[in-house]
């Protein structure tokens, strides 16, 4: 039988990243990969799953990634840590945990430079490679990978914002993330990129060029989902929500001196409160030491860094506005989480925004106080009306649209 570019033989899947962030709280990436894992599992397909660990490179059969799966997703119990991975105990047990049970579920071990002989016997002609992640994005992987007869390997790149915006990471960053892009260039098929924004900015660091292909993601948000108590955080209304790890990227200290500054000036007694939701992240230290001896904190300003999903559901179902002031984004679920809830959204005008929210949200440039000023007020007194017909009219992309565009790359 022929195959046609949107049904290989097989596939294979780095899952570096599902194990070492096992137990912790999933981020963007992390749910797009747990996504393509539940698709490709789906699929008449075989598929396959690889990953670096403390003990070498494992490869596992489909049967060991729907194990695999199902132990992340907590319908079966993770075994207990062996000996060889107690030596990463130290970065935390969970990820203890998910690296042995990927040893012992493993149908092959081997080192990367003999990884490439195992892959040959074990995957067909023609398989058809993904990584989504970032992580294990390193030259060794990639010409094992390369030793499968007729491979098409395809990367994910969510964004090139450690080399366009380096001032928001960590030192070193820009570096590793420049030898990544060049181990792109040498060994992808096609990239695969989350936004038509994406897809700009990588082109502009890959020499040579793969093939680019766009594909929004698709959202898991639930509205049917029962929502998690949110009284004992004793948050008065009206409020606004700030959504997103606090880094530097974000903006924080934008909305920081509003509510410190001309907004409380105006508003007085009306003042709105603002719940700030996302863990404390890297290289923002001064806008710590703000959050932690603001005149406001406790009254006005509030910050929680460890809620539930069921309770960020809840507080943006109540929130006046979703504030969202970051300078840049690869691409911005919490706003496609608003636009679904009906909640209103004041964003920076960045052009991705626009690929997925289309003209739902204000935008107003984070260089204008006096229009987030006012547009705050604004919805400070909105209309219930307008919220619900917002989550009626709004049709956010769906996982069923990305992977027909996926799929069929070949």
């Amino acid at each position: 039988m022929s195959l046609t570019p949107s049904t290989p033989p097989a596939r294979l899947m780095d899952i570096t990243r599902l194990a070492r962030r096992n137990g912790m709280r999933p981020t963007g990436i992390d749910r797009v990969d747990i996504a393509y894992l539940r698709r490709f599992l789906s699929e008449p397909e075989p598929v396959f799953g690889l990953a670096r660990t403390i003990t070498g490179a494992v490869l596992l059969s489909q049967d060991g990634l729907r194990t695999f799966l199902d132990k992340l997703e907590g319908r079966r119990e993770w075994g207990r840590i062996g000996f060889l991975e107690k030596r990463v105990i130290k970065k935390g047990p969970d990820r203890a945990c998910a690296e042995t049970d990927l040893r012992r579920l493993a149908i092959a071990r081997a080192s990367w430079s003999r990884m490439g002989r195992k892959l040959r016997r074990h995957l067909p002609e023609g398989t058809h490679f993904f990584n989504v992640s970032h992580s294990n994005l390193l030259q060794p992987v990639l010409q094992a990978v390369r030793c499968i007869p007729g491979v098409k390997i395809n990367i994910f790149l969510h964004d090139a914002i450690p080399l366009d915006f380096p001032q928001y990471q960590h030192a070193g960053t820009k570096d590793k993330f420049s030898e990544m892009m060049n181990v792109v260039s040498a060994y992808a098929d096609s990239v695969i990129c989350n936004s038509t924004a994406t897809k700009i900015d990588v082109a502009a660091h890959l020499s040579p060029c793969p093939p680019l292909h766009v594909a929004l993601l698709g959202t898991d948000v639930d509205c049917s989902q029962t929502e998690d108590n949110i009284e004992d955080l004793n948050i008065p209304t009206p409020f606004f929500l700030c959504l997103g790890t606090i880094e530097p990227r974000k903006n924080h200290r934008f909305l920081i001196d509003l509510w410190e500054g001309l907004l409380a000036e105006k508003m007085g007694n009306a003042l709105p409160h603002l719940v700030i939701c996302g863990a404390r992240g890297w290289c923002n230290e001064d806008v710590f030491e703000r959050l932690d001896h603001s005149p406001l904190r406790g009254t006005h300003i509030h910050e929680f860094n460890a809620l539930s999903d069921g309770q960020i559901q809840a507080l943006m179902r109540r929130a006046n506005g979703l504030v969202f002031p970051t300078f840049y984004e690869g691409y911005g679920l919490p706003v496609i989480e608003a636009c679904v809830a009906g909640t209103p959204v004041l964003a920076n005008d960045l052009p991705v925004l626009r690929e997925f929210a289309y003209d739902i949200p204000i935008y107003a440039a984070v260089s204008d106080s006096y229009s987030w000023i006012a547009q705050i007020e604004n919805l400070t007194q909105a209309s219930p009306e307008l919220r619900e017909e917002q989550a009626k009219t709004y049709k956010p992309p769906n996982w069923d649209q990305h992977f027909n565009i996926v799929l069929k790359i070949g």
